[in-house]
C-alpha cells in the first residue's frame, strides 16, 4: 500500500496521480472516453497499479503477503461501506461496490499473492491464466456497467489484460524474473534451477519467441472484437495498441528485456491513440 502522495487531497486526485500519471498508457487511452466510463475506468487501474507496486515494493515475501492480506480486509470495509483508503473510498463514492465488484477485486488481490512466489509456468496459457486471474479482473470490472456488455466481452477483456500485463511485466526483470518468480513460460525456455544466475541467461533465450507470440495474441484479441467492443471499451483496444507496439520495439532491440527497458515517447502514444480512436469510428 503506497501513501497518500502530499499533493494529493482527495480520493479522486489519489486515483488520477496512481491510475493515470501524465505520459501513461491508460492517461493516453483514456482521451477519448466520457467522463462517466472514465471515471471508473481510472479508480480500478489505479487499484490494479497498487496492487502490482506490492510485488515491486516488497522484497520480503512476508510483507508482500501481510499488504495483500491488507487489501483483502479493505475490500471487506469497502462492501460495509466503510473504506478508508483514497481508492477504495472513491469506489464508494462512484457508487460502484457491489458484490460481484467486491469478489472480483478480492478475486485479483489473490491472483496477485500468488507471484509473490511463482515457479516457472509450464505454458503460455498457463501464465496468462495468472494474468487473468488479477489484472484481468480489474479490468472487466472497470466496464462491467457499461449498458449492454456481454459476458463475451468481458472474457474478451480479460485475455487482452492478460497479453498487456504479461508485456508489462516481462519489462521489469527484477520483479517477475527473479529467483523466487519467473513468468517466462517452460515451453521457451525451462529453468532448471531458478537460484543459478546462469539460468537467467537462458531465459533470454526465449524471449522473442515469446515476444513474437504476444504480439500474435494481441493483433487477434483486437481484429476479433475491434467492432463488437469499440462502443463500449475502446480504452482496451487503445492499450492493446499501444502494447502491440511496445512489443515490436522490444524485438526490433532483439529482445533484450534484461538489461533494456523499452518504452514509446508520450508523442507516438498520442498517435497511436488518436489513430486507433479514429479507426474505431
Amino acid at each position: 500500500m503506497s501513501a497518500l502522495p502530499d499533493s494529493a487531497n482527495s480520493s479522486e486526485d489519489y486515483c488520477t496521480a496512481k491510475g493515470i500519471p501524465d505520459g501513461s498508457n491508460l492517461y493516453y487511452a483514456c482521451l477519448f472516453e466520457n467522463q462517466k466510463n472514465k471515471d471508473r475506468i481510472i479508480c480500478l487501474h489505479a487499484l490494479n497499479n497498487e496492487l502490482s507496486d506490492v510485488l515491486v515494493e516488497c522484497s520480503d515475501p512476508g510483507l508482500a503477503r501481510i499488504k495483500y492480506q491488507w487489501w483483502q480486509e479493505e475490500l471487506d470495509r469497502l462492501a460495509q461501506h466503510q473504506a478508508r483508503h483514497p481508492l477504495t473510498k472513491q469506489i464508494q463514492q462512484l457508487n460502484a461496490a457491489n458484490d460481484k465488484l467486491i469478489t472480483d477485486l478480492k478475486t485479483a488481490v489473490t491472483g496477485y499473492e500468488k507471484f509473490i512466489q511463482l515457479g516457472q509456468p509450464a505454458s503460455l496459457q498457463t501464465c496468462l491464466t495468472l494474468f487473468m486471474s488479477s489484472a484481468g479482473y480489474i479490468w472487466k470490472q472497470s466496464i462491467a456497467e457499461v449498458d449492454g456488455i456481454s459476458e463475451d466481452l468481458l472474457q474478451a477483456v480479460t485475455t487482452m489484460a492478460a497479453f498487456y500485463q504479461l508485456l508489462a511485466s516481462l519489462q521489469q526483470p527484477n520483479i517477475y524474473l527473479t529467483e523466487a518468480c519467473c513468468i517466462v513460460p517452460a515451453n521457451y525456455c525451462e529453468v532448471q534451477d531458478l537460484t543459478n544466475p546462469a539460468s537467467f541467461r537462458q531465459i533470454e533465450k526465449g524471449f522473442t519467441s515469446l515476444i513474437e507470440d504476444v504480439v500474435q495474441g494481441l493483433d487477434d484479441g483486437y481484429l476479433e472484437w475491434k467492432h463488437q467492443m469499440k462502443y463500449k471499451y475502446r480504452v482496451a483496444l487503445i492499450l492493446n495498441r499501444l502494447a502491440r507496439a511496445t512489443a515490436t520495439e522490444i524485438l526490433d532491440e532483439n529482445s533484450q528485456l534484461m538489461n533494456k527497458r523499452v518504452s514509446l515517447t508520450p508523442f507516438r502514444k498520442l498517435c497511436i491513440a488518436w489513430w486507433t480512436n479514429l479507426r474505431l469510428g
